[in-house]
């Protein structure tokens, strides 16, 4: 009886630590699953929509011009039509912008300058009348909406007209001879009025100014009296009054509208 309590004790003393042992050797919790992604449907991507592209700026499509052209003409043959070396022209002027890029246009067209002078030295009374055919072609370049700058070259003829009034016959003996002609001129033109937004077309007023010089091809002078008045007097004779170039500088003032 005393051996089975002894065994019986001794059982239980060494399970004892065996149960802590098996305790704290116990297999770690298994690892939670990770989380499976929801999935949603993406929404539909949509192209951002561009900003609108600034409109092209229009330079002086069409511009209509009028001013005054003084010009200084050396040539001593001029003299026998004008007592001092000044010609005062009126001018006409059109043109189109074929080419525009950025701040940068570039027209061409047609003008027309016409002036005359008189006078009565060395016993004739005389009259000279200039008429100037050019295409000028000119590049502009816009340093603001309101002024720009340019320079010109318009090539063309001139056309004389010399009438001179002979006071012994009392006929009036004339000749009309033509030249080549070209100008090269720059100047600048400043808005008076109308619109700064230059993406839009719309009139405009400007004040334009331009210095430059003249060039003219010589032409002998040959007034005679038409065939008419040449058969009642009973002669066809001319009067020479010599060669006639009109070169030299000029300045320009007047008033354009473009569109």
């Amino acid at each position: 009886m005393k051996l089975a309590l002894t065994s019986l004790l001794a059982t239980a003393l060494l399970a004892a630590p065996l149960a802590a042992h098996a305790q704290d050797e116990a297999p770690p919790p298994p690892l939670a699953a990770p989380p499976v992604p929801v999935l949603t449907p993406a929404a539909p991507a949509y192209e951002e929509a561009a900003p609108p592209s600034k409109a092209t700026p229009h330079y002086d499509y069409l511009r209509l011009g009028l001013g005054f052209r003084i010009g200084y003409i050396p040539d001593p043959g001029f003299d026998t039509f004008a007592s001092s070396d000044v010609l005062a022209q009126m001018s006409l002027e059109g043109t189109y912008a074929f080419y525009t890029q950025g701040k940068l246009a570039i027209a061409a067209g047609a003008a027309w300058d016409i002036g005359s002078r008189s006078s009565g030295a060395r016993g004739f009374d005389t009259r000279l009348t200039v008429n100037r055919l050019t295409v000028p072609v000119a590049a502009r370049w816009y340093f603001t909406p309101w002024l720009d700058g340019f320079v010109r070259v318009a090539p063309g003829a001139v056309g004389y007209v010399a009438r001179v009034q002979d006071p012994s016959s009392g006929a009036t003996l004339e000749d009309a001879p033509w030249a080549l002609a070209a100008d090269l001129s720059a100047g600048a033109t400043l808005r008076l009025a109308g619109s700064s937004d230059h993406s839009v077309r719309r009139a405009r007023l400007w004040l334009t100014g331009e210095g430059g010089y003249g060039l003219t091809g010589s032409r002998a002078l040959r007034p005679r009296p038409d065939r008419d008045e040449a058969d009642v007097l009973g002669s066809d004779a001319s009067t020479r009054v010599g060669s006639l170039a009109v070169n030299g500088g000029f300045w320009r003032v007047g008033l354009a509208v473009s569109y």
